[in-house]
């Protein structure tokens, strides 16, 4: 794949070679509003909580930009209708964001971004082939134009290589927001605390590390482990970093041999002064490193990325599980795993042996109080949290959740009810055209239909009428 960088106002013109379909896509750690003209076509892309959409007609005021931290995908499919045409669509998944006729196949698209907005457009090619007459107009190297060319080979998994490699861009040229500094200090209250999510019932009895799951085990053992390495030079070294400490991480650089993952980790955290500082004691350059430390730095990402979705795959949040990991890695609360699932998904699919959910009611309250997320993010399947709890079992079997013994059904409820107070619309169809009421339909959920139906015509009828059902929501709650 191919990927160059938008800064500033300015725009990039990517190459098209004589296929038929050409799939793109953009990546930015901020929210970004490209603009892309094929021909003499331009449209803005913009976002209606779910997926891309065409805002060129819209007022400025109202064009929501496309949300951070999120691969975007377009596809550009050429058709010839007759001998002298050709039918383009310029498409978010199945949906036509805009169709225009040609007399012959466009040679390239330009995509251009706003003053003070950075993100990067990349090229997928199919197959890993590449025609002759694929030669870019925005000359690879240019300042504000690299392009950045064989860095992975083809693998199946393409979006999640994307995400990765654009993160890492963005630690080689930026200077980001300083990441939270969290050091593992794990004392035995909260890994008996975090241990209580394994139980059934939430009652006041802990579980020994032996007795949790595989998954909960290994999480909690990496917990202690790293609390363990705390005085290790390199660990400290690597904490050091993530703080910033410019000064102290020289100190350190003179009592350790291994500066390599140090190297990786300053460009994890974006912290250029710390890459030039290692980079000087390496003698190596930082403008263009070699594949070997791009695939560190994606190794790294991913284990960590994954590490996260292993705590909230069994309940872990606070006390070294979701909330800890998110502010150490500095990563956002809006990762997406291979499944395309968010952490919202987590927290509605996964459950204790009697069918509750692992995630606490306190938890989800807090992540939803305190992180970053998307309320309507859709797995690859087109999916809500809100889809998934509608394909729960809807039985009157009684669990504890929240502090109290209630159905199994009530629980889905209250957490639909919890999800839709944020905005989880249930209007939103997955990739088979179904709702989340149409789901819920099917399995006899009367009572969490009944709540789906109240709130979706209210987002049918507009955001005042919202707002209206929420106070009557929450008053009801009371």
């Amino acid at each position: 794949e191919f990927g160059w960088k938008v800064v500033d106002g300015g725009a990039v013109t990517v190459p098209l070679s004589h296929r038929h379909c050409h799939y793109l896509s953009t990546y930015s750690n901020t929210a970004s509003q490209p603009r892309l003209t094929l021909r003499q076509t331009a449209i803005q892309l913009g976002w209606d909580g779910s997926t891309f959409v065409d805002m060129t007609h819209y007022d400025n005021k109202n064009q929501n930009p496309l949300p951070a931290v999120t691969e975007h995908h377009l596809v550009i499919s050429c058709n010839s209708s007759n001998a002298e045409f050709f039918i383009c669509n310029i498409q978010a998944g199945k949906t036509i964001l805009k169709t225009v006729n040609f007399k012959a196949l466009p040679t390239s698209v330009t995509i251009q971004g706003k003053l003070e907005e950075q993100f990067y457009v990349f090229y997928h090619r199919v197959n890993d082939i590449v025609t002759d007459d694929l030669v870019s107009s925005s000359a690879a190297g240019d300042d504000g134009n690299h392009a950045y060319k064989d860095y992975f080979k083809a693998t199946e998994d393409v979006s999640v290589q994307s995400v990765l490699m654009a993160m890492f861009l963005v630690a080689l040229h930026t200077i980001a927001v300083v990441a939270v500094f969290a050091v593992f200090v794990i004392s035995a209250y909260f890994a008996v605390k975090a241990c209580r999510h394994f139980t059934k019932k939430r009652t006041d009895q802990t579980i020994s590390l032996e007795n949790a799951d595989s998954a909960g085990e290994q999480l909690l053992s990496d917990m202690f482990q790293e609390q363990h390495e705390l005085q290790n030079v390199d660990t400290l070294l690597k904490n050091t970093i993530i703080t910033g400490k410019a000064d102290r991480v020289k100190t350190l650089l003179r009592q350790t041999d291994n500066r390599h993952d140090a190297y990786v980790e300053a460009h994890i955290q974006a912290k250029k002064d710390i890459i030039q500082i290692i980079s000087v004691k390496e003698n190596e350059g930082i403008e263009i490193p070699d594949n070997n430390l791009i695939s560190r730095v994606i190794n790294v990402l991913q284990k960590r990325i994954n590490k996260v979705f292993r705590a909230a795959s069994v309940g872990i949040y606070r006390g070294g599980g979701v909330k800890t990991l998110l502010e150490s890695y500095g990563l956002p609360g809006t990762i997406r795993d291979k499944r395309g699932c968010s952490l919202l998904h987590y927290m509605a699919e996964t459950l204790n042996e009697d069918g509750s959910p692992i995630w606490s009611y306190d938890d989800i309250n807090d992540y939803l109080d305190t992180e970053e997320y998307y309320i309507n993010a859709v797995d690859y399947k087109g999916q809500t949290v809100l889809h998934t709890l509608a394909g729960h079992q809807q039985i009157s079997k009684k669990v504890m959740w929240n502090e109290k013994d209630q159905p199994l059904e009530d629980v889905w409820c209250a957490m639909a009810k919890m999800f839709i107070k944020k905005g989880c619309n249930p209007t939103l169809r997955n990739h088979s055209g179904r709702s989340s009421v149409d789901i819920a339909m099917d399995k006899g959920a009367t009572k969490f239909v009944n709540i789906l139906i109240k709130v979706k015509y209210s987002f049918l009828m507009g955001s005042s009428w919202y707002f209206l059902f929420l106070i009557l929501f929450t008053v009801n709650d009371l």
